[in-house]
């Protein structure tokens, strides 16, 4: 029973590192035909989300290994650890959008949304929404904090985008650019989670 659990509990992660790896390609590749700070840090936090989930499956497995001689009280510690790497990987990536967004404060890039861009992202918000509902019901449904919390992050997510497509609204009606401010909001969004946990 235990042993399906757990298998269930990978196969929901591995389920939103797909989800996330294909919803970071697509806002890459909109992010470069847009040349927008905020799509592209937006896909980052996708590609983010999917390493940070493979980090985890793998130190759940690690944390369930049996204790041995070199090991005696086991590898339960490998959970702390790769909690630690998490933090570290989304800190740096925080940081590296933020000094991105700062630039582009400063030395603005000029920025082509259309209504097929803003289309795709309205679908990656729903795409997204629904993720974050599955997995935080399934953690519900089987007990697991790390789900749970997975499920809440995407819901965080979520927020991000929208500023992104507000971003991009706000661009196409008045033509005035808040890309890199949407940018820098979204890299101290990300970092103000982090540092919270």
């Amino acid at each position: 029973m235990k042993g399906n659990r757990e298998k269930q509990i990978i196969n929901i992660s591995i389920l939103g590192i797909i989800a996330n790896l294909i919803l970071a390609g697509v806002k890459i590749i909109i992010g470069v035909m847009s040349g927008s700070i905020a799509i592209t840090s937006d896909a980052v936090n996708n590609l983010t989300d999917s390493s940070t989930a493979l980090i985890t499956i793998i130190g759940t497995k690690l944390a369930q290994k049996k204790p041995d001689k070199n090991h005696p009280f086991g590898f339960g510690r490998v959970e702390y650890l790769t909690s630690m790497i998490i933090g570290i990987i989304v800190l740096v990536t925080g940081f590296e959008m933020g000094l991105s967004s700062i630039k582009g404060i400063f030395n603005p890039s000029t920025v082509d949304y259309s209504w097929v861009i803003l289309i795709v992202l309205f679908i990656t918000v729903i795409v997204k929404t629904f993720l974050a509902a599955y997995i935080e019901k399934q953690g519900r449904k089987l007990n697991s904090g790390a789900l749970i919390a997975s499920g809440k992050e995407a819901k965080n997510d979520v927020l991000i985008s929208v500023v992104t497509i507000i971003s991009a609204l706000v661009y196409m009606f008045t033509k005035l650019s808040i890309d890199s401010y949407a940018g820098l909001f979204i890299s101290i969004f990300i970092l103000k989670l982090d540092l919270k946990f």
